[in-house]
């Protein structure tokens, strides 16, 4: 299928050609991020020029490992249980190459700056956000996943909550 990355064990020319402009765009750039040194004891570099803060979202889910409590009172021994048990838990991190990183996040006065802009950030919803934050998790089940709005929804309270870093003034992202 010409569809795929993978075409006949070897990559299509047009992703290889995409992958090196890609890259290109970054490393050309490399003086705009903020970076982190292969040293033994890892430095931040800071941005020589207008300074850049890459922005990643991570999307991973997790089994949480419950089992019933039951298990352990059963006469002489109880077998090993298998560690895929147990209900799914869905992350949805957005993580910042930023020496406040790793993980986007307010603090308390900022958040509460961001509250008077948009009291909506304090609503219930199925999503459970990380305090002062765009991170969320759910426990999948039902209808209970993210979806394209909920991700949609993430960053919407993602760019809410941007503007009031005050560690990100005069920043750009990518």
């Amino acid at each position: 299928n010409s569809s795929r990355p993978y075409f006949l064990e070897h990559e299509r020319e047009d992703v290889v050609k995409h992958r090196q402009e890609f890259v290109k765009y970054f490393v050309e750039r490399e003086q705009h991020f903020y970076t982190i040194t292969n040293d033994a004891v890892p430095q931040w570099r800071i941005p020589t020029t207008a300074p850049t803060i890459l922005l990643c979202h991570d999307e991973s889910t997790y089994k949480c490992g419950e089992i019933t409590a039951k298990r352990w009172i059963m006469p002489d021994n109880a077998p090993f249980y298998n560690k895929d048990r147990g209900r799914s838990i869905m992350c949805s991190d957005l993580l910042v190459m930023h020496p406040s990183g790793p993980f986007f996040s307010l603090t308390e006065k900022e958040y509460s700056e961001a509250l008077r802009t948009y009291p909506n950030l304090n609503d219930d919803c199925d999503i459970n956000y990380e305090k002062n934050s765009a991170s969320a998790a759910i426990t999948l089940g039902g209808n209970n996943y993210f979806n394209n709005q909920s991700i949609l929804n993430e960053f919407k309270r993602l760019f809410q909550l941007l503007p009031f870093k005050k560690e990100y003034k005069n920043h750009n992202f990518l």
